[in-house]
């Protein structure tokens, strides 16, 4: 069941900056069957501190979501991160306090992709959005919208400077 879940979508990964390495093969039969707040039933292997709670580089696959590895401190996510979905969607960065910080990379079942700075979840900072149509978006992002100075390079080769506030596009050229 897990084990076919994670042969289906490949090998991951986790980052330690500033190298990447591939985990050691995982070994199943150490892996301890747990359900979380919302009912979601997990398997769950790595290391606890002294408190028992989860801490340091842990793996979790949920029977019915999907994939993440990853370093976990108190039992949050915490430092670089692989999740992968069995529905598609993909983030390889780091987490803080269980939330996308810092650099990553999002990619959607949809073919979108997001390469940039997160905060709290959202598109915080430079980012490139890739667009599933050949098109990408250059430039600035606060709380998931387009905010600031930005380029617009469209499959076609049509290239547009654009200014954006909060979402909202101000001037394109």
């Amino acid at each position: 069941m897990a084990k076919e879940a994670l042969a289906k979508h490949g090998s991951v990964s986790f980052g330690q900056s500033p190298e990447y390495y591939e985990p050691t093969e995982l070994t199943f039969h150490k892996w301890q069957e747990q359900t979380n707040q919302h009912g979601k039933t997990y398997y769950i292997q790595g290391e606890k501190n002294s408190s028992g709670e989860w801490h340091g580089k842990v793996s979790k696959v949920f029977k019915d979501h999907g994939v993440v590895i990853g370093y976990l401190r108190n039992g949050e996510w915490n430092g670089p991160v692989t999740r992968i979905d069995y529905d598609g969607e993909k983030y390889v960065g780091n987490k803080k306090d269980n939330c996308f910080n810092g650099p990553g990379n999002l990619m959607y079942r949809n073919g979108n992709n997001y390469v940039g700075n997160f905060v709290s979840d959202n598109f915080n900072g430079a980012g490139t959005y890739y667009f599933a149509n050949g098109d990408k978006f250059v430039g600035w992002w606060k709380d998931d919208d387009k905010d600031g100075l930005g380029v617009l390079c469209q499959a076609d080769g049509t290239i547009k400077s654009q200014t954006w506030e909060k979402g909202v596009l101000k001037k394109e050229s």
